[in-house]
């Protein structure tokens, strides 16, 4: 019996089938050792040296060419203000293989170290001092930052203080639950902090406080991202400081203040020699805004009128379930409102951009007139309409109707052509989140408007990198005509099709 065993053993190991059995297995140890020993090595390679391609849809961390053409500028002009490049240290306040452990605060470090490897004045660091020496972050939490894992700070250390406080939520776009994550922002708001902290003499845009005003966070968000400094001002006590570029009104209640005494200085008088002196002004409004004779008669001089509560309604070219979102035309324009479309006009599928609850605008006088020009930008359909009380009760006034009008004053000084704007808008919540989504063009205008009425290179030229976005942008009428197809049609026709089929079965 056990000769037997030998003899089976013996012809076992020796049989062909063990010898390439035990080849294959020894191959496949050493195959699975290769693996390892190779992710070891490109691990600790891209974690000192930061390995990695951008192989996402939207090369979502990729520099794009107006982020290089911004910063080159921006570098070029700090060398020669000061003779050096700046210095930029973007810095992550958590080690960086627990960042990486999430995949949109992994984006944000890929990014930032997209910059350091394109622009060797850019250097990433990854700090875990936060507990451990508070003392060091005091300058930030003075000012009321809050300093976390969370934090990410851009500094330029050839300018002390120059700052911006950036977080990893700040990079990221979220649905209007507030739950989702739909775009990525972090180009644009990397972009923002570097023309903040290398720009000596930031521009300045105002707003007008004391009226009540309701300045919307997406405003305002846009413009600090623009690499503007904000300055809010009370013009019963203070100027409007001579690097304003641009004065905001947004959303008053009450009126502004004016005198028949030519030597009282006034807010009237404040914003009129502002504008006069080539300033530009932007006033949001609404249906519901009061009747402010003062600021009336400073717009009536520039050509403009707001109408009162009557809201612009569409039931066909509006949002789905909104006739009050409605869906606005691009004004036709060779001139100043050209600009402020002229990018989105340009594409082959301009997107859509909606005026929630607007007020029409009256143009009160058209063309080129003591030397200024009044304008339409964006206009309503002709299905539009609005609701208006009468002695015979509520009447409908058909469209279309103004939403957004500029007015342009224009001069030679030292033969230079020089312009002043003072643009209406007959919506206050045209910036609101939901409008900036990326199928629409609120933002596209709004980038626009900066820079038409500022004269300045902005940050906001680089936009959100959308990363799934399946949506079907279709105004209201189009939406029926799609849930009849949808809910008739197509079930009609696969009804039909069985009937036929079952017939010529029936009969075989």
């Amino acid at each position: 019996m056990d000769k037997n065993k030998k003899t089976v053993k013996r012809k076992l190991f020796s049989s062909r089938k063990f010898k390439y059995g035990a080849v294959a297995t020894v191959f496949t140890a050493m195959f699975i050792a290769v693996v390892i020993l190779m992710n070891v090595i490109v691990s600790a390679v891209d974690s000192k040296f930061s390995l990695y391609f951008d192989l996402t849809q939207d090369q979502i961390f990729t520099i794009g060419e107006e982020t290089e053409e911004l910063v080159e500028k921006q570098f070029a002009n700090f060398r020669e203000e000061n003779g050096e490049d700046p210095q930029i240290l973007i810095s992550f306040l958590q080690a960086r293989d627990k960042i990486m452990e999430s995949e949109q605060k992994s984006w944000v470090v890929n990014l930032a170290e997209s910059y350091a490897e394109k622009y060797p004045q850019i250097t990433v660091e990854f700090r875990e001092d936060v507990l451990i020496h508070p003392e060091r972050y005091e300058q930030y939490t003075a000012l009321g930052y809050q300093i976390d894992p969370n934090a990410i700070l851009v500094t330029n250390t050839q300018e002390k203080g120059a700052f911006r406080y950036l977080t990893f939520d700040s990079c990221l776009v979220y649905d209007e639950n507030g739950e989702n994550v739909w775009a990525f922002q972090g180009e644009m708001k990397f972009n923002a902090a570097i023309i903040y902290i290398t720009s000596r003499n930031r521009p300045v845009v105002t707003f007008t406080t004391g009226h009540g005003e309701s300045v919307p966070k997406v405003l305002n968000e846009t413009l600090t991202d623009c690499g503007f400094a904000i300055e809010n001002v009370d013009l019963t006590k203070d100027e409007i400081s001579k690097d304003s570029k641009i004065l905001f009104m947004c959303a008053p209640v009450k009126d502004i203040t004016y005198s028949q005494d030519d030597t009282v200085v006034t807010e009237y008088t404040k914003i009129s020699d502002y504008l006069n002196s080539y300033g530009s002004m932007v006033v949001m409004a609404s249906p519901t805004t009061p009747q402010l004779p003062v600021l009336d008669e400073l717009l009536a001089d520039w050509g403009l009128e707001l109408v009162r509560n009557q809201v612009v309604m569409d039931d066909t070219y509006s949002y789905p379930q909104n006739n009050r979102l409605i869906y606005a035309n691009y004004a036709e324009s060779e001139s100043v409102a050209a600009v402020l479309t002229k990018s989105l006009t340009d594409l082959s599928n301009p997107p859509r951009t909606v005026c929630p609850s607007a007020a029409p605008i009256n143009l009160l006088f058209e063309g080129d007139m003591l030397e200024t020009v009044i304008e339409p930008v964006l206009t309503s359909s002709d299905n539009s309409y609005v609701e208006v009380t009468t002695e015979n009760g509520t009447e409908k006034k058909t469209g279309p109707f103004n939403l957004m009008a500029i007015s342009t004053r224009f001069t030679y000084i030292d033969n230079a052509e020089t312009y002043g704007h003072l643009l209406l808008i007959g919506s206050e919540n045209f910036t609101e989140t939901n409008a900036f989504r990326e199928q629409f063009g609120n933002a596209d205008m709004v980038n626009n408007m900066i820079r038409l009425l500022s004269d300045e290179d902005i940050a906001m030229e680089t936009n959100y990198k959308v990363l799934q976005d399946y949506t079907l942008d279709v105004d209201q009428g189009t939406a029926i005509v799609y849930g009849i197809i949808v809910a008739v049609i197509i079930p009609l026709a696969v009804f039909a099709l069985g009937i036929v089929v079952y017939v010529k079965r029936k009969h075989l």
